[in-house]
């Protein structure tokens, strides 16, 4: 029989004992609390502590993204961020883009440090920012896996995950990004409910690799994907 709670507090006493020099095997020493294989442990961990998270939820102007955000890592203030916005703005990661020719378009660009290419959007947009602390187990596969499903709760066509992106008949609808610092976990992701092919044609000077698109709100509100992503995040 199964007790996960006794199999955290040995896994605690396991890494102490590892710290002093004391090496034993995780997988005997949690297999008296039912725990012999190491990934199903895992799962659970993960489970139970998600579950026994219930974030805050915090608006936040995408022109104040950096700054709150890394006020956030920097003060493990754990929540659910959403972003609001006024026009279009760009999430900037590693790829290059026209940083003048975002003046003139007015789009205003927010630097989240990420690995990877610019994610476009505008009010009519989902961004989502999560902080948590990473002994919860989240991780970025589990989260798009919820996005997957929430999408292909109301979408038709061809709804795949590719790296850290949602694709709907091979088009990008979601982009998103994950990092971690010291304990804190941070993932972004912008879900588009808007056309932006002729705007990130003009300042992205690396041609994207996906062709971008987006969710017909006929289909999929950003209202009710934001309800649908809330739930699940504050266990409702």
């Amino acid at each position: 029989m199964k007790d996960l709670i006794a199999a955290m507090a040995e896994e605690k006493s396991y890494l102490n004992d590892r710290a002093n020099g004391i090496e034993t095997v995780l997988s005997e020493r949690l297999a008296p609390y039912g725990y012999s294989n190491l990934t199903e442990y895992s799962q659970d961990k993960r489970d139970y502590l998600f579950n026994n998270w219930i974030p805050e939820i915090y608006p936040i102007d995408v022109r104040d993204i950096t700054t709150d955000l890394e006020y956030a890592v920097k003060n493990e203030k754990y929540g659910i961020y959403i972003s609001t916005a006024n026009g279009f703005y760009a999430f900037h990661g590693t790829d290059e883009i026209d940083f003048e020719l975002c003046k003139e378009l007015g789009v205003y660009v927010a630097e989240l440090y990420h690995q990877g290419g610019t994610i476009v959007g505008s009010e009519k947009d989902l961004g989502i920012e999560i902080v948590a602390p990473n002994d919860i187990g989240l991780d970025a596969g589990f989260i798009m896996n919820k996005f997957y499903e929430i999408i292909g709760k109301y979408v038709s066509g061809e709804i795949t995950i590719n790296e850290n992106d949602i694709l709907v008949n091979g088009k990008k609808v979601m982009g998103s990004m994950r990092r971690s610092v010291g304990n804190v976990f941070v993932w972004a992701a912008q879900v588009s409910f808007g056309d932006y092919r002729d705007i990130i044609s003009q300042i992205c000077t690396k041609k994207s690799v996906k062709e971008p698109s987006y969710i017909d709100s006929s289909v999929l509100s950003r209202e009710t994907m934001e309800s649908e992503v809330l739930a699940w995040l504050q266990k409702r």
